[in-house]
């Protein structure tokens, strides 16, 4: 046989015996190695991720951004920080002791002051971020949701239901709020006036100047909190609500 030929049936060989699928240990792949017939990839289905906390956004949520005002709005400094709460928010952030608005000093049941994440709500607080103002106010906190008629009255009612601890005092006082920018039209309202000795929780006298109202399918409330100076923002509070009744109508 030719050299030239030779050479050609060893190559043939070569080329046979590497296409052959001969899995004896001197021919087993390993990390690295070129000489291994690549493995064919299983077919592995994917799942969308779905975490179990996943919270799906109540629908008309979008609609009371409106409600949303910023500092300049509200007359506070610029330099308040600024909390936002929704029912999109983690549990352990939205249900802890400082977002509540009454700041731990008066006790209701579940989804009287704040609503679940079954309901639309928005709210927002600004925080002065050491001293309070000259008036003594620390905070003011706005939350407007989306409430037909029925359900504002069964809130209103488990309102006045709330109760205080021993060093706190509360006044409920149902009322007709009205809505300045809409002649002749009336909210129905509840003004909750409430102040405390020091507590664990609020470690200054402190008193909670709050308003709950109601107009065209939305609800809105307005809490100022601060040190007890003697000043009342329930006029304030009353004013807030019901530019926010009227900022939310379509």
């Amino acid at each position: 046989m030719a050299r030239g030929q030779r050479a050609m049936v060893l190559a043939l060989i070569a080329v046979l015996g590497a296409c052959s699928g001969d899995d004896s240990p001197d021919d087993a792949g390993s990390p690295g190695s070129t000489g291994a017939a690549p493995q064919a990839l299983s077919t592995v289905e994917t799942l969308p991720f779905t975490p179990e906390n996943t919270v799906v956004s109540p629908a008309g949520l979008e609609q009371l951004s409106a409600g949303l005002l910023g500092a300049s709005e509200l007359g506070v400094p610029e330099s308040w920080a600024i909390l936002d709460i929704d029912p999109l928010v983690p549990d352990e952030v939205r249900l802890a002791d400082d977002a509540d608005p009454f700041l731990g000093l008066l006790e209701c049941a579940d989804g009287v002051t704040r609503e679940g994440t079954d309901r639309a709500w928005i709210a927002r607080r600004f925080t002065a971020p050491e001293t309070p103002l000259d008036n003594g106010l620390l905070s003011v906190e706005l939350t407007v949701e989306i409430e037909s008629t029925e359900e504002f009255a069964a809130d209103r009612a488990a309102l006045a239901a709330c109760v205080v601890g021993e060093q706190a005092t509360v006044a409920f006082t149902d009322e007709d709020l009205p809505l300045a920018l809409v002649p002749a039209v009336n909210a129905p309202a509840t003004a909750v006036l409430l102040s405390s000795e020091p507590t664990e929780s609020v470690p200054y006298p402190s008193v909670l100047s709050a308003v709950v109202a109601n107009h065209g399918g939305f609800s809105a409330t307005v809490v100022f909190a601060g040190l007890d100076q003697g000043t009342d923002w329930q006029i304030d509070a009353r004013d807030l609500a019901a530019r926010l009744l009227v900022e939310l109508q379509p």
